[in-house]
């Protein structure tokens, strides 16, 4: 991935996101199964952890109570399972532990960056047609344009060409 920062913002969306739908429907089986056992209750008058012991006519009720407790703790655990992995996110972006900062030198100058001398071989390759040869007049300016001709003659045909227009040759 070209830029790992960009995740950033959709991810720490889509934990919140899911964190605030699991408490909705943690909620609702709650309430859900809140309501089911209220009414089995005042149907029959005895409890639901009883009532699975049971035997039903045409329904199989065995475990209802048991599989649905185990429904409301896990829906509570996955709770607070978001709930951790939200403020563990929150926790890594706000002290930046996953990303990497680079370094601002200043300018180097031509010397530093190994663009002293043009290698002679290079100078007898041609130029695209309206570009300026290369050859061993050319240089690295103090403004990041590459210079044409003599330097310390600017302004007496010293050709100026901004450095984004110049392509550089793999050798």
């Amino acid at each position: 991935m070209a830029n790992p920062s960009r995740v950033v913002a959709p991810s720490i969306c889509l934990s919140v996101l899911m964190f605030i739908a699991m408490i909705f429907a943690s909620c609702y089986i709650t309430k859900g199964f809140k309501v089911l056992c209220d009414n089995l209750e005042a149907a029959t008058g005895v409890s639901c952890h009883e009532l699975e012991t049971y035997t039903w006519l045409g329904l199989d009720g065995s475990y209802f109570y048991s599989r649905l407790t185990t429904a409301m703790i896990c829906s509570w655990i996955t709770v607070c399972l978001w709930l951790i992995a939200t403020i563990v996110l929150f926790v890594r972006c706000a002290t930046g532990t996953d990303f990497q900062y680079a370094k601002v030198l200043p300018k180097a100058s031509k010397e530093d960056a190994g663009l002293g001398e043009v290698n002679p071989a290079l100078s007898s390759i041609g130029s695209l047609p309206g570009t300026p040869s290369l050859d061993p007049s050319m240089s690295i300016g103090s403004e990041n344009k590459l210079v044409v001709g003599q330097p310390e003659e600017e302004g007496k045909g010293a050709e100026h060409i901004p450095m984004e227009t110049v392509t550089p040759i793999q050798v």
